[in-house]
């Protein structure tokens, strides 16, 4: 591991507050208040939804109640209920019902009465605020909005009685809660994107691979030593593969030798922040005497920018993820690129909710359901997609070129939340 290198990321972290661990736990609590601040009552409202529950057991989280506890007290104790109230006033109040740390009663309500259980509680708060929805979280669409557990939910059936009637699916609350960000989180995903192409590159390099020797599988390793020191951690892979000439295809496991096209797919999150990245960046292994990879290599690079570039310029707001597909899709296609589209969002989760714009095992131009959502402001999305072409340096063989990096949509434009990949890293 590179200490120099490792000291320069640290910095980038500690920049943001996102380090060291402690630091980190006082960005979660601020990025969790103004979430509550400025998003809840949004996506309260957008949804029309007048009280939201978030219900968990112990050994048993709803997705959803990992977003609103604080650093301190990730999982539920015994029965923990969650209760926003939305005010005429557009305000929102905030319970927590259920053991607590000293963290959360400094964000949320304690309405429990001496004597009552969480379920009593419930019931009083639904009778008194005598709302016309009541969100839970079920949903056909997302895991993530989908936690209430068959037994959590009868028995909140059973405290709040006759307003089991009013209950409507949390799907559409979940999503907004989740699709949008504040201003602050994009300052630290700027960051994070920052050190995630910090770490691809050191391990891109002569102080991780040695062709001929070093396998990929090796190099992922060394991915993963980085975020350990930095006290983060990968929800995936990370994935590292080549291609190379004379073989078809991409070979996911082996050692690198010279010549090969070296590809990887990586993301990390935070222990407490939860921000997570998504990336995919190239790197050519210089065979003894060259100097730069071959034209062709780098003019399919170029490609797959360009091919981002019109990405881009179709995501409208207020436009669906099918339709800024294909779009952009008959943008690239009309210039002679052979493309692949298949971009998320990301941010509160790795596979975020909101559009999705393709799929990589559905190229049709039509993605029921995420593919129908419309693309907003203050959406951070993971620009996956690849471009592939026959090249004459590999004797015509077809040649995938795999990128990915992290964008920002606000009202007004989209933009890079660190640099974009724009020469082959060489090794």
């Amino acid at each position: 591991m590179n200490n120099t290198r490792l000291e320069a990321m640290k910095e980038k972290l500690r920049a943001v507050g996102a380090y060291p661990l402690r630091a980190e736990t006082e960005l979660a609590t601020r990025i969790l208040k103004d979430r509550l601040e400025q998003i809840l009552p949004w996506a309260m409202e957008t949804a029309g939804v007048d009280l939201w529950t978030v219900i968990a057991r112990e050994n048993h989280e709803d997705p959803i109640h990992r977003t609103l506890y604080t650093w301190d007290m990730p999982l539920a104790r015994r029965v923990s209920i969650m209760m926003f109230v939305r005010q005429a006033d557009g305000t929102v109040k905030k319970y927590y019902l259920g053991m607590a740390c000293p963290s959360m009663t400094a964000i949320y309500e304690n309405p429990m009465l001496k004597g009552e259980t969480v379920w009593q509680t419930a019931a009083r708060l639904v009778k008194e605020a005598d709302p016309k929805t009541i969100a839970v979280n079920r949903s056909r669409l997302y895991g993530f909005c989908d936690g209430i557990s068959s037994t959590l939910y009868e028995q909140f059936c059973e405290a709040i009685g006759c307003y089991e009637e009013h209950i409507v699916d949390g799907e559409d609350v979940c999503t907004r809660w989740l699709e949008r960000i504040t201003p602050l989180e994009k300052e630290v995903m700027k960051a994070f994107s920052a050190v995630n192409q910090d770490v691809i590159k050191a391990c891109f390099s002569k102080d991780v691979i040695t062709p001929g020797v070093t396998t990929t599988e090796d190099v992922a390793w060394a991915m993963r030593e980085y975020f350990h020191a930095l006290g983060l951690t990968f929800w995936f892979g990370p994935d590292v593969n080549f291609q190379r000439k004379g073989l078809d295809g991409v070979m996911n496991e082996g050692v690198i030798m010279p010549g090969d096209l070296l590809h990887c797919d990586i993301g990390f999150n935070a222990t407490f922040v939860r921000l997570f990245t998504d990336m995919q960046w190239v790197a050519y292994i210089l065979p003894d005497g060259e100097t730069k990879a071959p034209a062709d290599l780098q003019k399919l690079l170029d490609t797959g920018n360009r091919f981002r570039k019109l990405v881009t310029d179709n995501m409208v707001i207020g436009k669906d993820g099918n339709a800024a597909f294909n779009a952009a899709m008959a943008a690239g296609r009309a210039e002679g690129i052979r493309p692949w589209l298949y971009s998320h969002t990301v941010g509160t989760f790795g596979h975020g909710p909101g559009p999705v714009i393709g799929m990589y095992d559905n190229q049709s131009g039509f993605v029921a359901g995420t593919g129908e959502k419309t693309l907003e402001a203050d959406m951070v999305y993971a620009l996956e997609l690849n471009v592939c072409d026959n090249l004459p340096c590999w004797d015509g063989q077809l040649v995938y070129m795999y990128i990915e990096e992290n964008i920002c949509q606000d009202a007004e434009h989209v933009y890079y939340l660190a640099e974009q990949q724009k020469e082959l890293i060489l090794v």
